[in-house]
């Protein structure tokens, strides 16, 4: 019977030792599944945090653009105003420097006309009074 105790204590330690080593075999199984997950985990994290930072960067580099093509247009704008004005003012200066032209013919032609209408008119006095 001593026998068969040592052999059922024996078993028992056995199955005791093998429970032991399968916890320790799920344990360790378990915190490799956790370490690749971790790992896993921080690897996307760290990927989504560069990805995040591409964007921004990305990002700015658009605000940039359209920072530079908004300032171009506006300075195009200007510019083009500018001739525009210039060219509205040489108009303007044109016109009245053929208002002037225009005046200062009529003022000759007036005197002229006033000047031959009394050279006329004193003249047919001079005959008028040549005749008497």
């Amino acid at each position: 019977m001593s026998n068969e105790k040592t052999k059922y204590s024996l078993s028992e330690k056995r199955g005791s030792i093998v429970k032991s080593i399968d916890k320790l075999a799920s344990s360790l199984s378990m915190d490799e599944a956790n370490n690749a997950a971790m790992t896993l985990a921080s690897a996307s994290s760290s990927m989504m945090l560069m990805m995040f930072m591409m964007q921004m960067q990305h990002q700015q580099q658009m605000q940039q653009q359209q920072q530079q093509q908004q300032q171009m247009q506006q300075v195009l704008l200007q510019t083009q105003m500018e001739m525009q004005m210039k060219g509205f003012l040489k108009k303007l200066k044109k016109k009245e420097k053929k208002k002037k032209k225009k005046k200062a013919k009529r003022k000759r032609k007036a005197k002229s006309t006033e000047g031959n209408a009394e050279e006329s008119s004193s003249s047919s006095s001079s005959s008028s009074s040549n005749s008497s």
